[in-house]
């Protein structure tokens, strides 16, 4: 880290810096910083996105003309000499305020507020179902995480595919029921801003389990109005929501404001769900001239009763209802409370940035589940229950600077560190009967893992092309504790990758850009599995190539389409349901993507999304599997 700043101020001191105007983009209703802000030079073509706290700098002359665009504002083109203050106005979400530029931002990876609230979900699960490519199912109780699906995988509950809330991980490491296990139930559909997806192992700041891809949640950060809503429905359906604002100063830079959510449902079934959840968020931002800075605490208690698969000779010869349960005693409980810091300075007036994204988390789980019922156990049956209490803490630290150089193009420097730890006590794997009674244990322990990163991308900007390469630093430190074998220490094992990335983008016109990104990735297996087994991989490599077009033909018209293929070098899974390592080697994938938004008018849009994906393992018989 010392030598990557060392290089970044030397760096400063050896570029020019003239002609740079700086500003400030706010809402001009609610007079609040806006991120992500599109800025053109329509001069030079050159381009720049506002930060957190919606300051930017761009390469102009005092005479050239700016033009600002962001989903769901009004564009906005500025003189560079009257550009300090900018505020833009709130409109219809339309795609005529979309820009395609040489840029690795693609207005085809975010979900705006305006595109989720058009939805108007009633749960942070139907807010993934957007992204496109991706859908999900639930089963065994609405308290479970999602079974995910996307680029020919069945994730599971979160394998091969990163999700993040406000810069905090929600992929759990060697969990009780699954690796990679993700629960967003956490989150507050109506607090989320926006959704930021990339396919592929492609970004640089993405590490464990971003091999299909990562998708990354921010929540607003200030509230625009108190709110109350109530629902009712079907089922013994209820739902309650509110948003208060606590504390709001005089010039609104700082805001305090606290929401809750509870959820009552029973579901279709003869034996009533009983899924009850409650959902609790605050978060206090303040902003000033050059930074920002979020502090959010988070709280999740659900517990339901499992619907639960049942054989359909139950159905058919009357042992039990479609709706009915052979086991009416499964289902569970979790909790999570959570606390994250997010913050973003600009250092300088050369534009160095300074990002930090810190987390710490109590998270508790406790799952009873029956999948053969008497086949194993013709007495007592085969529920089994998985549980374990975890602290999750880490976090990371982000710099950014761009230098401008004589050729009147652009160079873009990012580097980062940062860390994560796992601490799991009690995790265990148990038999037991209608959930009150203890049979005995298949697994019982305690789980150590330990995440150390950093990486470092260059991007460069000229013209019409931008060429960005990285690379990326991961160590792992598995521990395991076995608390079958009272003799036993903690045993570990460590392991390092990296992980190299290299994007290029070319604009052929305003209309057309052309892309192109290769990288490595990877996902870490379960620490119990690997120190139950010296010869499973640690590590598994991913190798990802997109081809990628955006065409924008008409105005209220965009278009993307891609060619990509993804290959793993291990499937090994640890099943927590079994306690065993399911063995499946390298694989490899390959598929087309298809996108298309069309505006009709500024209340109505036709979105149409279109994936084919091809998933083989290597060396099995040549069998076609086809998702769509």
């Amino acid at each position: 880290m010392k030598y990557l700043l060392y290089t970044i101020f030397f760096l400063s001191w050896n570029t020019f810096a003239q002609n740079v105007v700086t500003g400030k983009v706010y809402d001009e209703k609610t007079n609040q910083p806006l991120a992500g802000v599109h800025i053109i030079n329509l001069n030079n073509n050159t381009i720049y996105h506002s930060g957190k706290n919606g300051t930017w700098r761009i390469r102009a002359n005092a005479s050239d003309t700016l033009f600002l665009t962001h989903v769901g504002y009004e564009p906005h083109k500025v003189i560079a000499s009257e550009a300090s203050n900018v505020a833009l106005k709130q409109s219809t979400a339309m795609l005529s305020q979309v820009e395609i530029s040489a840029s690795n931002e693609s207005p085809m990876e975010t979900i705006s507020r305006l595109d989720i609230e058009l939805r108007n979900p009633s749960n942070s699960q139907e807010i993934l179902r957007l992204v496109p490519g991706v859908f999900i199912a639930q089963h065994a109780g609405g308290g479970k995480a999602e079974q995910i699906f996307t680029r020919g995988f069945d994730i599971d509950h979160g394998t091969d595919l990163a999700l993040n809330v406000d810069g905090m991980p929600v992929n759990m490491v060697s969990h009780a029921h699954g690796q990679g296990y993700a629960d967003l139930h956490f989150l507050i559909p109506e607090l989320v801003k926006d959704v930021n997806y990339r396919f592929g192992p492609h970004a640089i700041d993405e590490g464990n389990f971003a091999t299909a891809g990562a998708i990354n949640f921010e929540t607003i950060d200030y509230l625009e109005q108190n709110e109350v809503n109530a629902w009712v429905g079907n089922f013994n359906t209820y739902r309650l929501f509110s948003a208060l604002k606590l504390f709001e100063s005089e010039s609104k830079n700082q805001q305090f404001y606290i929401a809750s959510e509870y959820l009552l449902n029973d579901g279709p079934f003869d034996n009533p769900q009983n899924y009850d959840r409650i959902n609790i968020q605050g978060k206090y931002t303040s902003n000033t001239e050059n930074s920002i800075l979020s502090i959010t605490g988070m709280y999740l208690y659900s517990d339901w009763n499992a619907s639960g698969q049942i054989p359909p000779r139950a159905v058919e010869n009357g042992v039990i209802g479609r709706f009915g349960s052979l086991d009416p005693t499964e289902g569970g409980e979790t909790s999570r409370a959570s606390i994250i810091i997010n913050s973003e300075t600009i250092l300088n007036t050369d534009g160095l940035k300074l990002s930090n994204d810190y987390y710490i988390s109590q998270y508790d789980f406790d799952l009873f589940s029956n999948f053969t019922f008497f086949l194993e156990n013709p007495v007592y049956g085969d529920q089994i229950r998985q549980r374990e209490n975890r602290l999750l803490y880490g976090g990371e630290t982000k710099i950014q600077t761009p230098f401008y150089l004589n050729n009147n193009s652009q160079f873009n420097l990012t580097g980062g560190v940062g860390f994560r730890q796992d601490n799991s006590d009690d995790v265990s794997l148990e038999n037991t009967y209608r959930r009150n009674t203890f049979l005995g244990y298949q697994m019982f322990g305690d789980i150590q893992e330990t995440n150390l990163f950093a990486f470092v991308e260059t991007s460069y900007l000229w013209k019409d092309l931008t060429i960005s390469s990285g690379i990326r630093y991961d160590n792992f430190r598995f521990g395991y504790l076995n608390k079958l074998d009272s003799t036993a220490l903690f045993e570990y094992q460590d392991n390092g990758i990296f992980s190299p990335k290299f994007k290029v983008a070319y604009n052929v016109s305003r209309k057309l850009k052309l892309s192109a990104n290769y990288s490595l990735g990877f996902h870490s297996n379960d620490s119990r599995a690997i120190l139950s087994d010296s010869e499973l991989p640690l590590l598994p490599r991913a190798n990802g190539l997109d081809l990628i077009a955006q065409w924008k033909p008409l105005p209220n018209l965009l278009i993307h389409g891609g060619l990509w293929t993804l290959d793993l070098e291990s499937e090994l899974v640890y099943v927590g349901d079994a306690g065993i390592v399911e063995p499946s080697g390298e694989t490899t994938r390959k598929g087309i993507d298809f996108a298309a938004r069309y505006d009709i008018i500024p209340s109505l849009r036709i979105d149409f999304d279109l994936n084919v994906t091809e998933a083989r393992m290597v060396d099995a018989p040549k069998v076609k599997t086809m998702f769509h």
